[in-house]
């Protein structure tokens, strides 16, 4: 799956940012048999956490792909809050103390975990699965052809400079590549 790309036709799907919204695309693919690349511009994973928890419907996501149990593990959910009045405790209550799992609501409240460790979990799945993030590898930027977007200079890893199509007049009537000032993760 982490071949180079020399024309836009030599993957099916290429996921620019190795984030938890990338990494559940990329392990979802894999399962299915897609052909796919996943490349993450920094040069090792991040350590912090820009996320501190996961919602109900993002744990069912999480269930679907293989992960649940594992998050689950490392989660914690109904976390007491605690009320203060100036300096005195009035006391600790759970937000979600009246929440619970149904047939229709298989997870009840926010879980909290932070993200690295989210990531870490995934990126655990997508390698049993048998892919893997390629770092230090961005995307160069794309051009619109037949209307459709296209990976234009393709993917560039730092140590390793690879580029894809020339520059073509599209029948879309857009010319030249549209280079990506800043590529997020969506």
């Amino acid at each position: 799956m982490n071949t180079p790309i020399t024309h836009a036709s030599d993957i099916s799907v290429l996921i620019v940012g190795a984030g938890p919204t990338g990494l559940i695309l990329a392990c979802d693919l894999a399962r299915r048999g897609v052909d796919f690349r996943i490349v993450e511009k920094a040069n090792e994973y991040a350590a912090g956490s820009r996320g501190k928890g996961m919602q109900p419907r993002s744990l069912e996501v999480l269930d679907d792909v293989g992960v649940i149990d594992r998050i689950l593990v490392y989660g914690q959910s109904h976390t007491l809050l605690r009320s203060y009045d100036g300096t005195t405790v009035l006391g600790d209550h759970d937000m979600h103390q009246d929440r619970h799992r149904t047939a229709d609501i298989p997870y009840e409240s926010t879980l909290f975990i932070p993200q690295w460790r989210t990531e870490v979990t995934l990126r655990l799945r997508l390698e049993e699965l048998g892919a893997q993030v390629e770092l230090a590898t961005e995307l160069g930027g794309w051009r619109t052809q037949h209307c459709a977007q296209v990976i234009e200079r393709g993917v560039r890893r730092r140590d390793l400079e690879r580029r894809a199509a020339h520059d073509r007049r599209s029948s879309c009537g857009r010319a030249g590549p549209r280079p990506l000032a800043h590529v997020a993760e969506t």
